[in-house]
């Protein structure tokens, strides 16, 4: 999956200048790093964050082969997620292909600086993100890139977790069966090998806010700029109510990562601050049958109680 790119999200020294001197495994991943002193574990997303700046640093494993979406880092695929491209850069990391991106992003009147780093990881692509807000970017940007170039494969439990969502969603009675955790998100799908054209279904915590005047255009923004996005083409858009949330359900159809056509579903809802919680469906086939089953999952969604 594109990156819905956003994974846009935050301890207490600005004059930080040096990383911790041990490799930390990072929750939910396979991987393990080298945090900058000040980073701490995040609560909310795979990575670590410093509350003092806002800064935060991602890792998140895509589904998917690296070669099918790093051709998506495009300048304009950067400007249908509202960012923009300051350079791309190939290299290899760990033995392996990879791209060095830099982008700028504005966020609820914040401007924000994305170091970001793409690397083939098997079958998967993995992405690490460093996001800061753009007046820390002088102290922030050489500690960042260390910790982030530190990055390293840990052989974790391969059980599935959702210590970091804050949603559930019952899958019981379809075909359905999770098989990633990525970041803020679970991954469900048919195919335990979670290949790139398999039906799958991802629920995915808020990690930003939108207006409420923007929420209808938000939706469908974020269908578009899903991979091979611009292929999609809309044929319904409802308003729903889920887990007393009112948002949005679109149904498009567009290629898959094989030119066939494809089912493509959404779900956006929001609460009363502005934080959303999205649910997208794919399929290649048996398009009645997947879009029933799609509804069916969304609708069990509900946020944890505390």
């Amino acid at each position: 999956m594109k990156i819905s790119f956003a994974c846009f999200f935050l301890f207490v020294v600005l004059g930080v200048s040096a990383q911790t001197d041990s490799l930390v495994h990072i929750s939910g991943t396979n991987f393990s790093m080298k945090p900058p002193k000040g980073f701490v574990q995040a609560d909310r997303f795979t990575g670590f964050q410093q509350n003092s700046t806002g800064a935060s640093i991602m890792v998140i494993e895509l589904p998917g082969p690296y070669e099918s979406i790093v051709v998506g880092l495009t300048p304009e695929g950067f400007k249908t997620q509202n960012m923009i491209m300051k350079s791309s850069e190939d290299l290899t990391f760990n033995g392996s292909p990879a791209k060095w991106l830099i982008a700028t992003q504005s966020l609820n009147g914040i401007d924000f600086f994305k170091q970001m780093l793409v690397f083939k990881g098997g079958e998967k692509t993995i992405l690490v993100n460093g996001i800061y807000p753009s007046q820390h970017k002088t102290k922030l940007d050489s500690v960042v890139k260390t910790a982030m170039l530190t990055t390293a494969y840990q052989n974790a439990s391969n059980t599935i977790t959702d210590e970091k969502t804050l949603f559930t969603i019952d899958v019981s009675g379809t075909a359905f069966k999770p098989t990633q955790a990525m970041s803020t998100s679970i991954i469900y799908t048919v195919d335990s090998e979670n290949k790139a054209t398999a039906p799958k279904f991802i629920c995915s915590n808020s990690v930003s806010r939108v207006a409420s005047e923007n929420r209808k255009s938000y939706a469908v923004n974020r269908i578009m700029s899903l991979p091979r996005g611009d292929e999609n083409v809309i044929k319904d858009t409802t308003e729903i109510t889920i887990d007393g949330m009112s948002g949005y359900e679109i149904v498009a159809y567009g290629k898959d990562a094989e030119g066939n056509k494809q089912l493509v579903y959404e779900v956006i809802v929001y609460n009363i601050q502005g934080d959303y919680y999205m649910m997208i469906g794919m399929a290649s086939e048996d398009f009645d049958a997947y879009l029933e089953q799609f509804k069916t999952i969304a609708t069990t969604f509900k946020l944890k109680v505390d």
